[in-house]
């Protein structure tokens, strides 16, 4: 794994790489960023809570103790571009992170863009996405 200064105190871009497993290992990072972790996983989802949200795929990593380590809906933004968010616990409080991730043509590479901004509302994301189209 390769260690990357961050470009931006707003956003963290990792990089992962296909496994045989079907997992993603993440081959690049920012320094000390570890809210996500090592393997990922990109999969139909069969939730009708996730379908129902627009999310026909979701990024997850491994089981722990009965729990997925990281789980997130995808919805499809364009292209080979997908997008979900993650509640994170902020002074009490919960807030939205965006995730925008990216899949290569060959489906060998995959490109997390985790914003580092909170969001409450849907409209605040819609307005962070448009950044991504």
């Amino acid at each position: 794994m390769t260690a990357t200064k961050p470009t931006s105190t707003e956003q963290k871009v990792l990089k992962y790489e296909l496994q045989e497993n079907g997992y993603y290992q993440l081959i690049e990072c920012p320094i000390g960023f570890n809210k996500l972790p090592k393997e990922l996983k990109i999969e139909p989802t069969q939730r009708p809570d996730l379908i129902l949200n627009g999310a026909k795929e979701v990024l997850r990593g491994r089981i722990k103790g009965g729990n997925y380590t990281f789980f997130t809906g995808l919805r499809h933004l364009h292209d080979r571009k997908f997008y979900g968010n993650k509640e994170v616990q902020i002074k009490g409080k919960k807030w939205r992170m965006l995730i925008v991730a990216e899949v290569s043509s060959d489906n060998q590479e995959l490109t997390l863009t985790w914003t580092n901004r909170a969001y409450l509302t849907t409209s605040q994301i819609v307005e962070e996405l448009k950044k991504f189209m």
